[in-house]
C-alpha cells in the first residue's frame, strides 16, 4: 500500500513537472547549448564553413597575377552584400557575429595596404628566412640601399636584398672571386628599384616600384607567392602601393642577433 502511495505520488509530481514551465526551459538550454557547439565548430578555421569560404575564395583566384590584387576590392563588394542580408535578416546576433569574424579571417590575409614600409618589407623578407640564418649563424641579411647621383629632374633608389649575409656569400664564391670587395648589384637576388614621388609627414621619402626583381627571376605576370614578402613586393610591382623609405641597410636583422 506504502509502494502504491509513493508511485502515486511520483506520478503526480512527473505530471505536474510536465505541464509545467521547467520543462520547456530545461529543453530551450539544451537546445542552446547544441547550436552553440555546432556553430563554434563549425566556425574554426578547420570547420565546415571557414573550410568552405577558404576553398571558394581559392578557386576564385585568377591565373593572372596582375589581377589578384583586383580579387581584394571584389571580395570585400561580396563579404559586404553578405553582411547586409544578415544584417537584414532574423538570425541572431550571436551567429551574425561568428559569421563576419569568420570572414574577417578567411580575408585578413588577402589584405593589400596602400604604402608598404621597407622596414616591413624586410621585416617579413627576414621572416621567412629565420630558420636557416638560425642554422647557418647569420646575423643580417644583406641589404643595400642607393640613390642615383646627378640626376636633377627626378630621384630614383635602388635597394638590393639577399638573406645571406655578404661575407657568407663571398665565402662560398670560387677563389678568383674571393679578391672582389663587395657583391655587384646584378648579383642580389631580390632587387627593387624605386621612382621617388614625394615624401611622408614623418619626412621618409616614398615612391612608385618600376623594377623588380624577385629570387633571380624578373616580378612578372607568371610567377607564384608563397609568403607575406612576396605578396608585398608584387603588390608594390603591380602599382597597388607605394613603397616608403624608412629604415636604414643596417636596420633589420635575424631573431635573436641584434
Amino acid at each position: 500500500m506504502q509502494g502504491n502511495t509513493i508511485q502515486q505520488l511520483l506520478a503526480d509530481r512527473i505530471d505536474t513537472f510536465a505541464t509545467g514551465d521547467k520543462p520547456t526551459e530545461i529543453i530551450d538550454k539544451a537546445v542552446e547549448k547544441l547550436f552553440k557547439e555546432l556553430i563554434d565548430e563549425s566556425f574554426k578555421s578547420w570547420g565546415d564553413f571557414g573550410t568552405a569560404v577558404k576553398a571558394s575564395v581559392k578557386a576564385a583566384m585568377p591565373s593572372n597575377v596582375s589581377d589578384m590584387f583586383e580579387l581584394t576590392r571584389y571580395n570585400s563588394l561580396i563579404i559586404n552584400s553578405l553582411r547586409e542580408r544578415w544584417q537584414a535578416s532574423t538570425i541572431g546576433d550571436d551567429f551574425l557575429r561568428r559569421a563576419n569574424a569568420a570572414l574577417d579571417e578567411v580575408l585578413r590575409e588577402d589584405a593589400i595596404p596602400a604604402q608598404v614600409r621597407l622596414s616591413e618589407l624586410l621585416e617579413a623578407f627576414v621572416e621567412s628566412h629565420a630558420e636557416d640564418a638560425a642554422e647557418k649563424g647569420w646575423d643580417r641579411p644583406h641589404v643595400r640601399i642607393k640613390e642615383d647621383e646627378g640626376i636633377v629632374s627626378a630621384r630614383f633608389i635602388h635597394i638590393a636584398f639577399d638573406e645571406e649575409p655578404e661575407e657568407d656569400y663571398l665565402s662560398g664564391r670560387s677563389l678568383s672571386r674571393l679578391t672582389q670587395s663587395r657583391r655587384e648589384d646584378h648579383q642580389f637576388k631580390n632587387r627593387v628599384s624605386v621612382h621617388l614621388l614625394g615624401e611622408t609627414d614623418d619626412s621618409h621619402p616614398f615612391g612608385r616600384v618600376y623594377h623588380a626583381r624577385l629570387e633571380g627571376q624578373p616580378v612578372g605576370r607568371d610567377f607564384s607567392i608563397r609568403n607575406r614578402w612576396e605578396r608585398l613586393l608584387a603588390a608594390l610591382y603591380f602599382g597597388v602601393a607605394d613603397l616608403i623609405i624608412d629604415c636604414d641597410e643596417y636596420d633589420v636583422s635575424y631573431p635573436g642577433r641584434d
